[in-house]
């Protein structure tokens, strides 16, 4: 594989790669959809430029020499680096536009737009912003169960006898501790902030229309890292981070037992107490009344 090396040489496959059928065998191996998955929780990372910072340093063919590897990894820090300020640039403005409207208007408008629609908007609105403060979570335990090493190793790979490929290397602690420190801490830090106070914008205004559009509008800040990733990385490294990065399997116990059966519950109380506590924030009942 291109970027990554691989243990084992006999057990490698190419990625995208069919094996032929064994003619010899007529009975084949069935199993149903999410079998065995009840004693394990498979965890991957997304398809982002956060990901691609936190794998991609690890990869020690790149480039063909050691200048061009560093030539490879100064882009993509510069394309992090251009991510977060980005990103945090949004976050300011945001932070004005939202202090300027309620001065001119008021709180949440002075509540004239329709309430019903109001809550909906920062239903959804709050959906998206937590569903990336778990994403950030995930990150984090997926580098937290990532192998650990004594020291700098380069990334390597090995199949198993189930025929999936697994980590043969590890991450020294202080690569663990940038992961969570120069990639997770700002990621985090963008997604709360735009709970926090982003509610604050969408709802600050006195057109039914404009609700929607603000909760739209904020929601492209998240994606940034995605267009990120998308427009700037190569076919190469996206390859990397969506093809040949394994997931780690965490051992399933009473917790991830009661999130399989319970958690959509869960997270459906989580929502709508975050989105009645951002609501009565933003738009208490006295808003609107002389």
């Amino acid at each position: 594989m291109e970027g990554l090396e691989v243990a084992a040489e006999g057990d490698v496959m190419a990625v995208g790669e069919k094996r032929a059928p064994d003619s010899k065998s007529k009975v084949r191996n069935t199993s149903e959809p999410g079998e065995g998955m009840e004693n394990y929780i498979p965890l991957s990372l997304p398809e982002s430029a956060y990901s691609a910072i936190m794998i991609l340093p690890l990869c020690s063919h790149l480039g063909r020499t050691p200048c061009k590897r560093i030539w490879i990894f100064a882009q993509v820090f510069g394309c992090h680096f251009c991510n977060v300020v980005f990103q945090g640039m949004f976050l300011g403005y945001v932070f004005d536009m939202y202090a300027e409207q309620e001065e001119a208007i008021g709180t949440c408008g002075g509540r004239v737009t329709n309430d019903t629609l109001r809550g909906l908007c920062i239903l959804v609105y709050m959906a998206y912003c937590i569903a990336d403060l778990a994403e950030t979570f995930k990150m984090g335990v997926y580098i937290n169960a990532f192998p650990k090493a004594a020291k700098w190793e380069k990334l390597l790979l090995v199949e198993n006898e189930e025929g999936e490929f697994e980590y043969a290397s590890g991450m020294p602690r202080w690569y663990k501790f940038y992961c969570y420190s120069v990639v997770l801490f700002p990621k985090f830090c963008i997604a709360g902030a735009l709970a926090g106070y982003g509610t604050g914008f969408v709802v600050n205004t006195e057109e039914n229309a404009d609700l929607v559009l603000n909760a739209l509008a904020l929601t492209f800040i998240l994606e940034i890292d995605e267009l990120m990733y998308d427009y700037f990385m190569t076919f190469q490294m996206q390859e990397i981070v969506s093809e040949q990065i394994p997931s780690i399997h965490l051992k399933a116990d009473t917790m991830q037992s009661m999130n399989k059966h319970y958690g959509m519950f869960v997270k459906a109380g989580v929502l709508i107490a975050a989105t009645m506590t951002t609501y009565y924030s933003y738009c208490p009942q006295s808003a609107g009344e002389d």
